[in-house]
């Protein structure tokens, strides 16, 4: 009788075992990342899938000043810390960049480099940092850092995620960007670092993507 008991133990411990493996198996890359964006990676400044919303509320100016360009954003507030990306167009074959424009309190950003005849238009995307308890937030990146524009071969809706096929990483990228461009308006969201480059990652609630831009942090 014994052992009887002691197989019928070890069967089901087993089937428990082989349920979860399988389980295992059929998590998407997806499903990967989430898992780690939930548990939180110390590697990075925001969780993974985090969605920076375009302040369209603002109004945006530049002009040239001492050999680079000046940012202007007209909505400032002292009650929240806010981190500022600015999403720059170019007229001619540059493209599109990003940088990292920190926070201010007089709405007054500087980029060294820039020509301001060069530039068809810019966006700001914010993220609002709680000052609660009155301590100093370090700044993810250093103030005007650059991130590079990265190819994508091609990508599609597919419903409740957005999948893409980009060109090669760079050997030194440390963290990576998305940009969505939908018709209810336009998102940043981080990437941290997928495990490909045929990756996917969640929608959130832009529903009618027309076009994705990608963005490399590289150290």
């Amino acid at each position: 009788m014994k052992n009887l008991i002691y197989l019928a133990a070890l069967a089901l411990a087993l089937t428990l075992a082989a349920c979860s493996n399988t389980e295992q198996d059929v998590l998407s890359p997806v499903d990967s990342q989430l898992e780690k964006s939930m548990a939180g990676d110390q590697r990075f400044p925001y969780e993974i899938y985090q969605a920076f919303d375009e302040l369209t509320s603002a109004k945006i100016s530049w002009r040239n000043y001492k050999n680079g360009l000046n940012i202007s954003v007209s909505e400032v507030t002292t009650i929240m810390e806010k981190h500022f990306f600015a999403v720059i167009e170019f007229t001619n074959s540059k493209g599109t960049t990003m940088s990292f424009l920190g926070s201010s309190k007089t709405g007054n950003y500087f980029l060294n480099g820039f020509n301001a005849k060069e530039i068809g238009g810019i966006r700001i995307f914010e993220y609002a940092v709680s000052l609660f308890g009155g301590f100093d937030i370090p700044l993810p990146y250093p103030v005007s850092q650059l991130f590079g524009s990265h190819s994508v071969k091609d990508w599609f809706d597919g419903g409740a995620e957005i999948k893409v096929n980009s060109n090669i990483f760079p050997s030194n990228m440390n963290q990576l960007f998305g940009l969505l461009i939908a018709k209810e308006g336009n998102q940043l969201i981080f990437l941290g670092i997928p495990e490909s480059e045929s990756f996917g990652f969640p929608k959130t609630n832009l529903f009618n993507v027309v076009d994705l831009k990608l963005f490399t942090y590289q150290k």
